[in-house]
Formats: structure tokens, C-alpha cells, sequence
């Protein structure tokens, strides 16, 4: 960074399913802005079309990726998202991964239970959205109960 301090790691996931026409440009405009410490998750849901041919193009240049038969955008989202906070505990060693949500946010809310995250509490006006502080919901998964076999993607 400018004051010499490390990049933080941004994972991007991006999920795809035939999208040959599109892929190789969704991938080119996010490598292409250089940003130094990038982790590209890509899963695609068993293309044929030739999206699988230009993910191994770019192989050299993704964190992870698989071809596979999934249940949709949403399943495949969630999987990217597993992948992401397996790295998280095994890469980069956190000890702990947090999620702020808005109350009433429920989509949210199931998924980070789905990923394995425990609700801590509850700070109100904590975050300013919109110029207006708003109230969140505390979530986190500590490496101990990744560690204990908790599961990362619950079924859907």
C-alpha cells in the first residue's frame, strides 16, 4: 500500500455456467486492474460451450477453480464462498472470520450459517450506510470449530 503496509488478500468469486462468449473478458478486466494480492475462485457449473478450455488458459493466474455439475448461480456462489474460507484457515492461518449483517438481512443470515458462522451479538448503530449509521448482527467461525469438523457448505 501507499504507506508501505501489505495489501490485504480480496478473493473474488465468480461463478459460471456456458459462458464461453463472456469468461476470458470477466477474467482479462479483473487481472488487468493488477491489484497485488487477488484470489480468483471460479466455479463453473460443467460447462460445454469452451468456458472450461479458457479457465485452463488462465489457470496459471486463478486460485482455484473447478467444472462440475452444481444446482445453480447461488450453489455455485456458495461453494466459491466454502472455498474461500478453507484458504482463509489453511493459507492464511486467520484465527477467526467475521460477518456483519443488517437485521432483517435474511438471505445473508442463512448463508453465513450455511457456511458455518455462530450470531455473537448485536451493535447497534454501528456501521454508516447511506450516511446513516445502521444497526448489524456480529457472525464469525473461529479456526477451532472449522478445525472441529464443522461443516463449511451445509445443504441447501
Amino acid at each position: 500500500m501507499p504507506d508501505g503496509s501489505p495489501w490485504p488478500t480480496i478473493s473474488l468469486v465468480t461463478p459460471s455456467f456456458n459462458q464461453a462468449p463472456f469468461i476470458e473478458e470477466t477474467l482479462r478486466s479483473v487481472l488487468l486492474q493488477g491489484y497485488p494480492r487477488l484470489e480468483l475462485v471460479v466455479i463453473d457449473g460443467g460447462s460445454q460451450d469452451g468456458t472450461v478450455e479458457i479457465l485452463r488458459k488462465y489457470q496459471p493466474w486463478l486460485t482455484y477453480w473447478v467444472s462440475e455439475p452444481d444446482h445453480g448461480q447461488a450453489h455455485a456462489i456458495n461453494k466459491g464462498l466454502a472455498e474461500v474460507i478453507t484458504r482463509a484457515f489453511r493459507v492464511h492461518r486467520l484465527h477467526r472470520l467475521e460477518a456483519n449483517i443488517q437485521p432483517g438481512n435474511e438471505p445473508s443470515r442463512r448463508l453465513v450459517e450455511r457456511l458455518g458462522f455462530n450470531r455473537e451479538g448485536f451493535s447497534p448503530r454501528y456501521l454508516k450506510i447511506g450516511g446513516r449509521w445502521r444497526d448489524h448482527e456480529r457472525w464469525a467461525i473461529t479456526r477451532e470449530a472449522w478445525r472441529a469438523g464443522r461443516p463449511v457448505l451445509r445443504d441447501q
